[in-house]
């Protein structure tokens, strides 16, 4: 499976979101995943709001969301609260993309479950998705809880 396309609308595949504005660093990531043999989907959008949407409405939840911390209309922060906020969306492993040392504080403060310095570096993306379980078997764990059925 590629990486490079987008997951069909209604698809039940697991597939990652990327969480980005910028068009061009969306599509490095994608690129870099799918050049790391990335098993999965990437699905990008382009602000907060289209995220808590999609998120909301999509037939299965990614695996994990890269989520940009500077995004237009929702900013990854105001996103990754609302994701916290939902029963049905407060497990999903979010990875949050910061431009400097202060936002990895907010960012931990607010519960991510990882913060990476952009510019993105595939190594780290790679240790902290196998961390979460993303690239194990496809159910991502986040410490001793699981996601989905698995216990």
């Amino acid at each position: 499976m590629s990486s490079s396309r987008t997951k069909p609308e209604g698809a039940s595949e697991p597939y990652l979101l990327c969480v980005e504005d910028n068009a061009d660093d969306c599509f490095l990531t994608r690129r870099t995943l799918a050049r790391n043999d990335f098993p999965h989907a990437v699905v990008c959008v382009a602000d907060g709001a289209q995220a808590l949407e999609h998120v909301q409405h999509a037939a299965t939840a990614p695996l994990a969301i890269l989520l940009d911390s500077r995004l237009p209309k929702l900013d990854g922060h105001e996103v990754l609260l609302a994701l916290r906020s939902d029963e049905s969306t407060r497990r999903i492993p979010v990875l949050l993309l910061v431009g400097s040392f202060d936002e990895t504080r907010k960012a931990w403060r607010e519960t991510a479950d990882a913060c990476l310095l952009k510019p993105l570096d595939w190594q780290e993306l790679d240790a902290e998705l196998t961390r979460l379980g993303v690239l194990a078997d496809g159910t991502p764990v986040i410490g001793n809880r699981a996601i989905g059925a698995r216990v």
